[in-house]
């Protein structure tokens, strides 16, 4: 049933009727729960971002949507970068609109939303296109991209917060917290993460190759 439902809805241009949920998140949730980010007041969101990741698991395990996706690439490139262009000029023009439940403030969230999905969908089809090979690196760096995640925002925080407190220029810190922070994170991942069972386990590695003799 819904392998069935996504093959329907993977057909022709349906594929960007997934703009409506995002779009009922925003224009419901976003002005009642602005956040920052955290689970009381940032539920809009948690959801947005939430169905984004469905969406991801959907485009990956049905074929249906990635032929979709690649059909309906240029349209998608191009409703994104037309609207991009938009809200960059409103930007640079400092127009800004009032945030509320405001038809106006309520029209830039539903399009933001579509805008959302058509880079999702445009990021995906061209690695698609241009991603589908593997190396030595591409192999080493897909066996550590769930850890080297989980780790990467402690990392970041425990290492900004000396950080900015220096004298350094913004661009210095910058670079240093990423720099810095990108070793100590591969650092981690190479020396403990990897290493051990349990640990791998717990960062939802799968468990390591037996070694043969």
């Amino acid at each position: 049933m819904i392998e069935s439902f996504c093959a329907w809805l993977a057909g022709g241009r349906r594929i960007f009727l997934l703009a409506i949920p995002l779009a009922v998140i925003q224009m419901t949730l976003k002005v009642a729960f602005p956040g920052p980010q955290n689970i009381i007041t940032d539920w809009a969101r948690i959801l947005f971002m939430l169905f984004v990741f469905l969406y991801g698991v959907l485009f990956c395990i049905f074929p249906s949507f990635r032929d979709s996706i690649e059909r309906n690439l240029g349209v998608a490139l191009a409703t994104g970068s037309v609207v991009a262009a938009i809200l960059i000029a409103m930007y640079l023009l400092d127009y800004k609109i009032a945030f509320g439940y405001n038809l106006h403030n309520l029209v830039l969230l539903g399009i933001m939303a579509l805008v959302t999905l058509c880079w999702l969908m445009v990021l995906l089809g061209l690695a698609q296109r241009t991603l589908n090979f593997s190396n030595r690196f591409l192999e080493y760096t897909s066996e550590g991209v769930l850890p080297i995640y989980i780790l990467h925002q402690t990392v970041i925080i425990m290492l900004g917060f000396y950080i900015i407190e220096t004298d350094f220029s913004v661009i210095t810190k910058y670079t240093f917290i990423n720099i810095i922070s990108l070793a100590l994170i591969v650092a981690i991942y190479e020396a403990i993460v990897k290493r051990f069972a349990v640990v791998r386990f717990l960062f939802g590695m799968r468990p390591k190759p037996k070694e043969i003799y």
